[in-house]
């Protein structure tokens, strides 16, 4: 905007109110993922902890995901507990899978974000911030998530080199 301090101004004042704006549609898109809301213009379902498994579930959570909210989120706004979602997990291939899905249109929403405010130069986006709340979010919260002793088996019972066929207990 060189040449015109009120052009740039004005520029400055238009862009914070659009970054305003685009923070208020995702807290909107956010509380109607958690309310399992899909018509906006539809009526308000109060919020109440889920007390048994339902498939319904399984939408909330892709909408929530499909938002940018995290696992943890999508637990705390559920009413679960940790445990009681990683048992759902384990007993329902259905949720396993919306919840596979939300982690990725999580991780997609998340580096467009990224993408965009670097795009904008926006020196503001917390880019590591996000960089590590992903990188929490996809090491998973607990259980048996990232672990990682079933990948590699050592024999260490060895009688011979398994490269020279040499004894080594002799």
């Amino acid at each position: 905007m060189a040449g015109s301090p009120a052009k740039a101004k004005r520029y400055d004042e238009l862009t914070e109110r659009a970054d305003k704006a685009e923070a208020e549609v995702t807290r909107l898109r956010q509380l109607m993922a958690v309310h399992g809301i899909d018509d906006p213009d539809g009526p308000a379902v109060a919020v109440n902890p889920v007390t048994q498994y339902s498939a319904d579930i399984c939408k909330r959570v892709v909408a929530m995901g499909t938002a940018g909210m995290g696992e943890a989120e999508w637990i705390a706004a559920l009413g679960l507990s940790a445990d009681v979602w990683d048992a759902w997990n384990r007993q329902h291939e259905e949720l396993a899978g919306a919840s596979r899905q939300a982690h990725a249109a999580m991780k997609a929403y998340w580096q467009g974000e990224q993408r965009r405010a670097m795009a904008a130069n926006n020196s503001r986006f917390p880019i590591n911030v996000a960089r590590e709340m992903m990188g929490q979010e996809l090491r998973g919260s607990g259980g048996d998530k990232g672990d990682a002793s079933q990948l590699v088996l050592l024999d260490l019972n060895l009688d011979r080199c398994p490269h020279c066929e040499k004894e080594l207990n002799g």
